[in-house]
């Protein structure tokens, strides 16, 4: 009995490992992480730091919030994102000032202010194009900003340009809205450029500004989108267009005796009939609207009634006048009248006069006794 109390024992801190001990044991077994993710911390285990997620988020299929952050750390360290305030300044003006100098009639303004803007946001050339139009808007009024205006309105336009015209190939049903009213801003554009030989845009060997040609793109256009136009927001557009054109051929204008003198000239000269029958309805056409518009208290004037009847002959006239025929720059040379009627529009002053005086320059000597009639209403006196 003594034997056995005479065996010395093992203090407790040296004996088998406790459960305490073994549970102290597993818990370390992972060390703890302070700047891991918020899943592994959630879930006690270590966080190996990868970004944009660590391996044990990937490894078990879960979102790891590294991710949801990397974006805002990102944009963070790339801080030159500086505000173009040229461009807000211009989208501003467009929005208060521009939109109602594209039309008299209460409905397109409205379109031109939100339904096209809203198209702007999610088309990069649609708002170019307004930014655009908006700068050559601006450089009419602010002389002292006129150079600068002009260069980011440069700027803005090539860009459209370069994005829609590959489109405008080959035009497709969801995207004809979009380049149809580019192609209108485009038109607004050119008229906002300088009249001079160096800086008018031209098309080809034309001595002609390229708006003047530019109908029969928007024609086109709009011969695809017609269907659908009428319950969107280009239908404002056509259905104004119907009323101007309306308007202008009702009998009192069908039966004016204007250009009557024109008419028998050209009859008496061209001798080809497919291309007489075409002066002829360019003719009739280009009556009804002189003289709707020499009728009309200029404050009834629309900008769209400068192009009625270019937009009405786009097809069949215009490439007879881009091949510079002396018959064809004769009828073109009485539209001018048209545009000199509604100069008090910023967009088309002067440009009736401008035209006249080209037209002079390239008729020969005879077929400029037949523009007699357009210089005396226009008020230009020939060199």
């Amino acid at each position: 009995m003594e034997r056995h109390q005479g065996v010395a024992r093992a203090p407790a801190s040296a004996a088998t490992p406790t459960r305490a001990s073994l549970r102290t044991s597993a818990r370390r077994s992972h060390p703890k992480t302070r700047t891991g993710c918020k899943t592994c911390k959630r879930r006690k285990i270590k966080c190996d730091e990868t970004q944009p997620a660590c391996r044990n988020c990937l490894k078990h299929s879960v979102t790891c919030d590294f991710q949801k952050t990397a974006g805002v750390a990102n944009a963070l360290s790339h801080p030159e994102c500086p505000l173009v305030l040229v461009d807000l300044e211009l989208l501003h003006n467009f929005t208060s000032a521009t939109f109602s100098t594209l039309s008299t009639d209460p409905t397109l303004r409205t379109v031109w202010k939100t339904a096209i803007i809203r198209k702007a946001i999610d088309c990069d050339y649609v708002m170019r194009s307004i930014l655009a139009v908006s700068a050559m808007h601006l450089a009419q009024y602010r002389p002292e900003r006129r150079e600068n205006y002009m260069r980011h309105g440069i700027h803005h336009h090539h860009l459209a340009s370069g994005a829609a015209t590959s489109l405008l190939r080959d035009p497709l049903p969801e995207n004809c809205e979009n380049l149809w009213i580019f192609s209108v801003l485009t038109m607004y554009f050119a008229l906002g450029t300088p009249r001079t030989s160096e800086t008018s845009l031209l098309i080809g060997d034309s001595v002609f500004p390229d708006w003047i040609f530019l109908l029969s793109g928007v024609k086109h256009l709009l011969v695809l989108i017609q269907q659908t136009a009428r319950s969107g927001i280009l239908s404002s557009f056509i259905n104004h267009g119907s009323a101007r054109w309306k308007s202008s051929h009702e009998p009192q204008h069908e039966k004016s005796n204007i250009l009557d003198l024109l008419y028998q000239r050209v009859t008496s000269a061209v001798t080809d009939e497919h291309e007489l029958s075409v002066y002829r309805h360019a003719i009739h056409e280009l009556r009804c609207q002189i003289s709707f518009t020499l009728a009309s208290n200029s404050k009834a004037l629309d900008i769209m009634d400068a192009f009625v009847w270019q937009f009405e002959v786009a097809e069949t006239f215009m490439p007879l006048l881009r091949q510079m025929k002396m018959e064809a720059i004769v009828i073109f040379a009485h539209s001018c009248v048209i545009l000199n009627a509604l100069q008090g529009n910023k967009w088309l002053q002067g440009w009736g006069e401008f035209l006249i005086s080209k037209v002079w320059t390239i008729l020969d000597d005879e077929h400029k006794t037949w523009v007699d009639w357009p210089i005396q209403e226009i008020g230009w006196v020939p060199p």
